[in-house]
């Protein structure tokens, strides 16, 4: 085989090799579930934002965590919920009872690459429902 061919085998195998590694690394992705995370609108006062970081698992269930930061300290939230025909019910659940509200519930509508998510009600201190887009990681 001359040096010319040789060059040109590679530069034949090299894209494809790209392609497969990329396909597998999309599989991959899609085997181990969709992430996805995102922050609420709000402000550091009363009205904090909600740091999310959740999956969808199988049966379309949603599990995960959330954060917020209030002036006296870091609270953690328990994340579940589902989606039902593309329409997201999402509760977040609080163990420290120093949280003014111990559960929150949020409804919103998946999204090709995220989902959109919107507090039911207005959470004391707030002057509107907090809103969050969830991308996917």
């Amino acid at each position: 085989m001359s040096r010319t061919s040789t060059m040109r085998l590679q530069w034949s195998v090299g894209p494809l090799v790209l392609i497969i590694a990329w396909l597998a690394t999309g599989c991959i992705g899609l085997w181990r579930g969709d992430y996805y995370a995102g922050i609420t609108n709000g402000g550091l006062d009363t009205c904090v934002p909600f740091n999310f970081d959740v999956s969808i698992e199988e049966g379309a269930q949603i599990r995960g965590l959330a954060a917020t930061t209030y002036p006296w300290g870091t609270v953690s939230w328990e994340v579940t919920g589902a989606i039902v025909e593309g329409d997201i019910h999402l509760q977040t659940r609080a163990a420290d009872p120093r949280a003014p509200q111990q559960l929150i519930r949020w409804g919103g509508s998946r999204r090709a690459i995220s989902l959109e998510v919107t507090e039911e009600g207005t959470a004391p201190g707030c002057s509107a429902p907090r809103t969050a887009v969830l991308n996917r990681k």
